[in-house]
């Protein structure tokens, strides 16, 4: 019986994400996955490991991206700083397609650390945006505006913030001229 309880709980083996390079599949970010769920602590050398993870599975960036906003959403407070700390991390030392996926995500994830934190958490938060985010422009300005927004209590956009449209003709508010008087009638 021993056998078969063992067998249950074995983890099962992600399916290979679409783009991932050889190398770089389910295994890899099933180990970014569970080390994340591990990290407990701001210990430089998880977080740098945790990083290297995220270099290698920069193919993957949007399931990467998808993991650890996933578990900043639903982390205990006292978690939230080092999760934080892995975001900063990989936008400062890989960048690359973390950079757009993260810009998608952080304005919603951010917002509900703000709501689970203590004055403390905030005010390191706050400073993770202000003095790391905007300084090193690791954000696109939009959404660096939308999270120094939440801080002052605006709410996210329920989307992500969309690059601007692509310029359009203005419609004029004025209405359309009158059409031209027509020519008398001959005769």
């Amino acid at each position: 019986a021993a056998d078969g309880a063992m067998a249950t709980k074995r983890k099962r083996e992600a399916p290979k994400a679409p783009g991932v390079a050889p190398g770089a599949g389910g295994s890899s970010l099933d180990e970014f996955r569970k080390t994340v769920q591990e990290l407990r602590t701001r210990s430089q050398s998880k977080i740098t490991g945790l990083t290297k993870l995220a270099d290698s599975l920069h193919e993957a960036a949007q399931e990467v991206t998808d993991i650890i906003t996933e578990e900043i959403s639903s982390a205990d407070l006292s978690r939230v700083q080092p999760l934080i700390s892995v975001v900063d991390s990989v936008l400062k030392k890989v960048g690359r397609d973390y950079k757009t996926h993260l810009s998608a995500k952080i304005p919603s994830v951010l917002h509900g650390a703000i709501l689970k934190s203590d004055d403390k958490l905030r005010g390191w938060l706050q400073k993770m945006v202000s003095e790391s985010w905007r300084k090193h422009d690791l954000f696109p300005m939009p959404v660096l505006d939308v999270l120094d927004g939440i801080f002052l209590g605006r709410p996210p956009p329920s989307v992500a913030v969309p690059p601007p449209p692509p310029a359009a003709p203005v419609a004029s508010a004025a209405p359309p001229p009158p059409p031209p008087a027509a020519p008398p009638a001959a005769g």
